[in-house]
């Protein structure tokens, strides 16, 4: 049995993004270039570096104890950075500066701060999510596009237009574009599952070195990372059981069809299953970031009024409901 902990990346959801990125300490950034270039480095080696473990293991229960995270990614660059990037619910407008409760700068011995800020997601493809996990994206990237404020917008638009052709790329899973709400970067977090075919995407349309797309718009840098850990808030979890009226399974099925499509846009649902017990008994588990999370999936379309209207017609009465806490998250 290993662990497998998602972080989920989606655009038009209300959560804030913070990247802070930090060079190690025989490492430095390395500036801008106008063109692609190919990941150096072995993931083996920088998981195993003593700052990247010393990391690993701290920086998940400080995460975990701030008000409002909800996920992060800990990425160990390819050239010997470290990226934080995490996830968190913002109460009232989106700071466009890191609040200090959400950095943790001062936490990390070995690695200078070289970059933190605040980001939306603008678009991901080839889907609206992208899932993060260790086992199945162990390798990231970033495409780092330096703007003028006036220019980030613009270059939002020749990334939405051309960057999507990366898609079909060996190894590359999805592309994530964040503009920061500063209005200085736009940042491409990539998934990956091998880069042993990034070479490809240096042929594509738009990312040729004498044709590249955000030529004259914005400065680039890529970064190559392994995925070190996947860190997500303790989740809570409800289990359900429903009766069918006879005959009325397969009505029951549909909903439960219409309720996953629901909850895929509820940031704070982690997970959703319905499984059928017998022909008159269905159950639902579902697993959430949090408390505030678990009250909007009640109060939302697929929740307690969802079931309710549908009380006398497919189901034999509300469900019986039980909250828990996941202590464990597994997959064999």
């Amino acid at each position: 049995m290993t662990t497998e902990t998602v972080l989920t990346v989606r655009p038009d959801v209300p959560v804030i993004t913070v990247i802070e990125r930090f060079a190690g300490a025989v490492t430095e950034d390395q500036g801008t270039s106008s063109k692609p270039r190919r990941p150096a480095g072995r993931p083996e080696d920088v998981v195993r570096n003593p700052d990247v473990v010393r990391a690993r293991e701290l920086l998940p229960s400080v995460l975990k104890s701030r008000d409002g995270f909800l996920a992060a990614l800990l990425l160990a660059g390819l050239d010997g950075e470290f990226v934080v990037y995490s996830q968190w619910r913002a109460a009232g407008e989106p700071p466009a500066e890191v609040p200090a409760e959400w950095s943790v700068a001062g936490e990390l011995a070995g690695f200078d701060l070289v970059d933190r800020r605040t980001y939306t997601v603008d678009f991901s493809a080839p889907a609206d999510l992208t899932r993060f996990s260790v086992r199945d994206t162990p390798l990231a990237h970033f495409g780092v596009f330096s703007v003028d404020a006036d220019d980030q917008e613009r270059m939002l638009e020749l990334a939405r237009k051309h960057a999507p052709d990366s898609i079909g790329t060996p190894g590359l899973l999805g592309i994530n574009f964040h503009r920061s709400l500063d209005g200085g970067q736009v940042i491409n977090l990539g998934a990956w599952n091998s880069f042993e075919s990034f070479g490809d995407l240096l042929g594509r349309p738009g990312f040729q070195d004498e044709a590249v797309y955000w030529e004259g718009v914005a400065e680039f840098r890529p970064h190559f990372f392994a995925v070190v850990d996947v860190v997500t808030k303790a989740e809570l979890a409800i289990w359900a059981t429903l009766k069918v009226l006879p005959g009325q399974q397969a009505e029951a099925e549909r909903f439960f069809a219409f309720s996953k499509d629901v909850l895929d846009a509820e940031p704070g649902t982690t997970s959703f299953f319905a499984v059928k017990i017998d022909d008159e008994t269905y159950g639902i588990f579902d697993t959430f970031t949090d408390q505030e999370a678990l009250d909007v999936h009640i109060e939302g379309a697929s929740g307690k009024q969802a079931v309710s209207d549908l009380v006398g017609t497919v189901f034999a009465g509300p469900p019986v409901i039980t909250n828990s806490v996941v202590v464990q998250r597994g997959r064999s």
